[in-house]
């Protein structure tokens, strides 16, 4: 049998040629085929990739873009809250001025001290209450006391005080009060303590405090507390007689307007 197929290739030898030469083009079209398609497949691929990868990215533009947005409302809402707070504040320094425009204030005012022996020993200090202020004041509580100490410091009492006695409401209308105090009686003037005061040996002390309420309804005070200052000039034209006045003294709070 391989004998009868070797004689056969002899005898057609071109035609098996021709045939090897089709076999070799049929195998070269089938790789060119197979190369054709896996280049497709490849072609797909990179082009599913692509996409995948323009999903990512628009995804990613959609998350930024998100977040730039989160962002730009936070910092909205915080502007919008720092308006807020400003407006606020700035309702509320409205608010005050009003308040202090209107409201009523309490000050006292002193007059200078007669220490001029009456032969009774009985002296005062005068001073004026003043209200000031476009609306009124209801006295809630009110005191005063004079005292004569050896100490230029004023001595801490905070014992009971006579009241002032100044009307229950203070007006406008009528804002004037003109009072006085008389000194206590273990400080009664006489020459001897007369002379200690002029000669800086003995210190006259005045205080006081008036609690009200305003028309807004809020309870203020005002606290005050006096020295009466006697100096080493001469008052000119009075021979002998020393310049005197009044003069605030005390810690911080002895003297207040709230």
């Amino acid at each position: 049998m391989w004998h009868a197929i070797a004689d056969w290739l002899q005898k057609y030898e071109s035609i098996a040629i021709w045939l090897e030469g089709v076999a070799l083009v049929l195998i070269l079209f089938l790789d060119w085929r197979e190369y054709r398609r896996q280049g497709k497949e490849r072609a797909e691929q990179h082009k599913e990739s692509a996409d995948q990868l323009a999903i990512m990215q628009s995804q990613a533009d959609a998350t930024r873009e998100n977040a730039m947005r989160a962002k730009e409302g936070a910092d909205a809402a915080k502007a919008n809250a720092e308006a807020a707070k400003l407006n606020a504040v700035a309702s509320a320094a409205m608010l005050e001025l009003i308040v202090n425009k209107e409201r009523a204030r309490i000050r006292v005012e002193m007059k200078p001290l007669d220490l001029t022996f009456t032969g009774i020993g009985v002296n005062a200090v005068e001073y004026t209450v003043r209200l000031y202020g476009t609306s009124e004041a209801r006295v809630l509580e009110s005191g005063a006391e004079v005292s004569v100490d050896s100490s230029l410091e004023p001595d801490n009492r905070n014992g009971y005080m006579m009241p002032a006695g100044l009307p229950e409401v203070l007006t406008p209308v009528n804002p004037v009060h003109e009072k006085s105090t008389f000194f206590m009686s273990a400080s009664s003037l006489n020459p001897v303590l007369v002379d200690r005061i002029r000669e800086r040996k003995a210190f006259v002390h005045f205080r006081g405090f008036i609690k009200y309420r305003d028309v807004f309804d809020k309870e203020r005070e005002t606290k005050f507390l006096y020295l009466w200052n006697v100096t080493e000039w001469v008052v000119i034209g009075k021979q002998g007689e020393l310049y005197s006045y009044w003069a605030k003294c005390g810690k911080e709070g002895d003297n207040i307007e709230t």
